[in-house]
């Protein structure tokens, strides 16, 4: 198989596979949030937030391990218009596939080092999406505890 055809192939299941990841999230992401305590006052706070700076989200989350998977439902979620978030996930798929495909094609042999420092990395790099992943937790339960009646902070 070319380099061409593998590429193309990469690029469209990468898109295919987050634009499903939307469409879940536009049927069904809203109500799982609520369900996990999030008011949707806060979920429209994020929501306005995400609006503003989702493409660049969607982009760079493709490069992100966790985020990469779960962009394409956060962004259905938080109502992010199809045509914007088919924009930058095509976009991103794009950076992402040229990046790994061609990276891989053309250092061959010295692929090997970079593998070593990912490798090396990736503790951390786990450590802090989980530590990303449980403060934004915590950000979104404050809000709802927040806007609870007769709770002052």
């Amino acid at each position: 198989m070319s380099i061409e055809w593998l590429l193309l192939w990469v690029i469209v299941a990468a898109v295919l596979g987050n634009s499903l990841g939307y469409l879940l999230g536009r049927w069904g992401g809203r109500l799982v949030l609520g369900k996990v305590g999030v008011s949707e006052a806060r979920l429209l706070w994020v929501e306005s937030k995400f609006n503003r700076y989702g493409g660049s989200v969607v982009v760079v989350g493709r490069f992100v391990d966790g985020l990469r998977q779960l962009n394409g439902i956060v962004a259905g979620a938080l109502e992010m218009p199809w045509w914007k978030f088919t924009f930058f996930n095509a976009l991103g798929a794009v950076a992402w596939a040229a990046l790994w495909g061609l990276g891989v094609y053309f250092l061959d042999k010295d692929i090997k080092t970079l593998f070593a420092v990912f490798h090396r990395l990736e503790p951390y790099l786990i450590v802090a999406s989980l530590l990303a992943l449980v403060a934004l937790l915590i950000y979104l339960r404050r809000g709802r505890r927040l806007m609870k009646p007769g709770h002052s902070s």
